[in-house]
């Protein structure tokens, strides 16, 4: 979910693989954001990442992530990549995708 603000950081052409499988475009993501926004509260754990770049004007980014409960543990694991590219307004995420994985060892 994409806190108010946030939008910018989506490329005008992003599509995401999430971890459900389930294929999404930036105005999927962006309306799905804002019918969730008030009925969710998600706290995200994210760890071992690690950023190839790729060119002058892009980068792929690599890490794990979980949502975290109240009590600090972790569930639903994923492992994840991002690719980013430098636009005249900045860095903007291209095309993100998510896979299960078990808990982080």
């Amino acid at each position: 979910m994409l806190a108010e603000g946030h939008c910018q950081y989506l490329h005008p052409d992003f599509h995401e693989v999430g971890r459900s499988g389930q294929h999404d475009t930036r105005d999927d993501v962006l309306k799905s954001a804002c019918e969730e926004q008030a009925s969710l509260d998600i706290r995200i754990h994210a760890e071992g990442d690690y950023c190839l770049r790729l060119s002058a004007e892009s980068a792929l980014l690599f890490y794990r992530s979980a949502n975290l409960r109240a009590d600090g543990s972790c569930e639903r694991w994923a492992r994840r990549c991002s690719l980013w590219w430098l636009t005249p307004h900045g860095w903007q995420l291209r095309f993100h995708q998510g896979a299960p994985i078990g808990p982080s060892p």
